[in-house]
């Protein structure tokens, strides 16, 4: 038989290949969310009344501490500038003529003014001494008061970053980056004493953006835009104060609990 014969018998029919349902079903999308989108978000710190009870007895301590520094730094400032005005009011100092000629006709005139004219002259001097060593010392407690207000200001902050759910050292982190930026007194001072100053900071840190946006306004008008834009932003962080009681302890029995390893060997003496 030859091979056309073959082919003749055997005809090639194509095969035909059915999609089943399986295959015509479309697969879901994959899901195209940014890795930072599709990470577990974090979760909302929640405290009871009671511990929250206790972290705002903290911070109105801190608060009233931080409020009386206050109070003592304004009263300092004042008896500076009070100290300052006197300087400015001190009548200039007296000049003392040279010792007259003992030929001079006036020579005990002379004399006489010449002794009144250092008299006036020592009074000015050690007048301008006391007001030099009063400022030096309103200086310094200006200077120490300033030190023990920072101090309160950062203890506040970081008590009320805890109340925040604000970790010590994401806090830390975030300062470091905001301060790259904003240089400000006045305006870091508006941040560290905000309620959510910490939720502030953070926010800043993960928003350059915005930290620039800051970096070339006014102390005002970047206090200003916090208050409007980045502060309505922060609710999602705030914490939550959850009324469910806490868990009750199950109180243990003096029998043995056996290995916890070996949990159904409870009671078996290995001889």
């Amino acid at each position: 038989m030859s091979g056309d014969e073959l082919q003749d018998d055997f005809d090639y029919v194509e095969p035909v290949f059915e999609e089943s349902q399986e295959d015509l079903t479309e697969e879901p999308e994959a899901d195209l969310a940014p890795a930072s989108e599709q990470a577990e978000t974090k979760p909302k710190v929640e405290f009871t009344p009671e511990q929250q009870e206790v972290l705002n007895r903290e911070i109105a301590k801190k608060t009233f501490k931080l409020r009386e520094e206050e109070r003592k730094r304004i009263q300092i400032e004042q008896e500076l500038a009070a100290i300052k005005s006197r300087q400015s009011e001190i009548a200039p100092a007296p000049v003392v003529p040279e010792y007259p000629d003992a030929f001079d006709p006036q020579f005990d005139q002379k004399v006489a003014l010449r002794d009144e004219a250092i008299r006036q002259r020592a009074a000015h001097d050690a007048q301008q001494a006391y007001l030099a060593q009063q400022a030096n010392i309103a200086q310094q407690q200006k200077f120490e008061n300033d030190q023990q207000r920072y101090k309160t200001v950062a203890e506040e902050y970081s008590k009320r970053a805890i109340a925040l759910g604000v970790t010590a050292q994401e806090l830390q982190y975030a300062g470091q980056g905001v301060a790259s930026y904003l240089s400000d007194p006045e305006l870091i001072e508006e941040i560290l004493t905000d309620d959510v100053g910490a939720l502030i900071t953070v926010y800043l840190a993960s928003n350059v953006g915005e930290l620039e946006k800051l970096s070339l306004m006014k102390p005002i008008q970047a206090a200003r835009y916090i208050e409007s834009q980045i502060k309505p932003r922060l609710s999602a962080r705030k914490p939550k104060i959850s009324n469910t009681p806490e868990p009750v302890q199950k109180i243990a029995g003096s029998a043995p609990q056996g290995n916890p390893y070996f949990k159904h060997s409870k009671g078996a003496k290995f001889e």
